[in-house]
């Protein structure tokens, strides 16, 4: 007698139950138990329910607690051990189950944003226990990947496309992110500290909008395929996606610079006069379209230093480390500093989450180390008026 041969036995929603509360049990609890109550069961089912209880206990999965003087009648069953009672039910722990997932996203996970780590681990923690996470069970294998996969093409960059693009070209069915959005709002709130911001205005700063975004920049820059001469135009031009590959150079540059928020870029191009930098809007975090300009820069100018000017908060410090991620270059901060947030910030609450990157090889490691412990502030960069770059002497 086997409980998948009587799937809506009362026995088998009873053992089942056990199992979900072994699954979820801490280490050195005490073993779960349960009254025996098979509710308004026909007594043909009682009679089925309670030769299986005896055949789990006969397998050493359960022990029945049988009063005295009536050992005829089962009063509770108690947990003896929860593998013996998965393999009596044919099913598969939370552990396992969790560690196939772990098997199935690992190669994914190489070279992962250090967010996407964290946020995937806490899943793994929930699968472990027994407990769905990100709205998902342990045993979708296919749909775990599936949101690993567009967590992935988040932080590789946005282009601006619809939802629907943006999930085919993640690699999965066009449909995924619409399913996930609700999910993908709820981290991107957590992860990058944006829990006051609208649903629209969280997919906006990870890139999603309804038209492709122009590539600002600034700098003695031409784009010779176009008879583009931008070296003088002031205080920036707009190219449109597609182009920044194919840059080049009217004069050498000791420096670029990305600035994340529109306001500040649009006072430093203004109010800022140094002909040797080139100075980009990342957008937040930045589309392919920016990083291809910006990598394009990085090679026509292999010696000018890379510069990022964003804001001092958990935001600001993943764009940082997204820039710096998929350039391969180092990167130093612009106006981003521990003494700046002491002096013009508000008082945070810490984020541990943010010692990952304190511990990379990152030019932002620092002011992640202030922001992840003690009594850090945050700044917006909106509050610190525009200055020059620091050039290499």
């Amino acid at each position: 007698m086997r409980p998948s041969d009587f799937p809506s036995n009362p026995a088998v929603k009873l053992l089942s139950t056990l199992f979900s509360r072994a699954d979820r049990m801490k280490v050195n609890a005490r073993m779960p138990s349960l009254k025996v109550d098979f509710g308004d069961a026909t007594s043909a089912e009682v009679h089925t329910a309670e030769k299986l209880l005896v055949e789990a206990e006969k397998a050493r999965a359960i022990t029945i607690v049988r009063p005295k003087h009536a050992e005829h009648i089962l009063q509770r069953i108690r947990l003896a051990d929860a593998g013996a009672l998965a393999d009596f039910l044919g099913k598969r722990p939370a552990a396992d189950k969790a560690s196939a997932v772990l098997d199935r996203i690992a190669p994914l996970l190489e070279g992962a944003a250090s967010w996407i780590q964290d946020e995937i681990e806490a899943g793994l923690l929930k699968w472990n226990r027994g407990d769905r996470a990100f709205r998902i069970e342990a045993n979708n294998l296919d749909r775990i990947e599936t949101f690993t996969k567009l967590l992935l093409a988040i932080d590789r960059g946005v282009d601006g496309v619809d939802l629907r693009t943006f999930s085919n070209e993640a690699g999965v069915d066009s449909k995924a992110f619409e399913r996930h959005k609700g999910t993908i709002i709820q981290i991107a709130r957590r992860a990058f500290d944006w829990e006051d911001a609208s649903e629209e205005e969280v997919l906006q700063q990870l890139g999603f909008r309804p038209f492709f975004q122009l590539v600002h920049i600034k700098g003695p820059i031409s784009v010779p395929s176009m008879n583009l001469d931008a070296s003088a135009v002031h205080p920036f031009i707009g190219l449109p996606p597609g182009v920044g590959s194919m840059l080049q150079l009217r004069k050498p540059i000791k420096a670029i610079l990305t600035v994340e928020n529109l306001t500040s870029f649009n006072r430093h191009t203004r109010e800022v006069d140094q002909p040797d930098v080139a100075v980009l809007y990342s957008s937040g975090f930045p589309g392919r379209p920016v990083v291809d300009a910006l990598s394009r820069l990085a090679q026509i100018a292999p010696d000018a230093t890379i510069h990022h000017w964003g804001d001092i908060d958990v935001g600001g410090i993943r764009i940082f480390r997204n820039i710096e991620q998929r350039i391969g270059r180092p990167v130093r901060p612009h106006l981003m500093n521990r003494d700046l947030a002491e002096q013009l910030g508000k008082p945070k609450e810490p984020k541990p989450a943010l010692a990952r990157i304190a511990g990379d090889n990152s030019g932002v490691a620092d002011l992640a180390d202030y922001l992840s412990k003690g009594q850090p502030k945050h700044l917006e960069q909106e509050i610190v008026s525009p200055q020059q770059v620091e050039l290499p002497s």
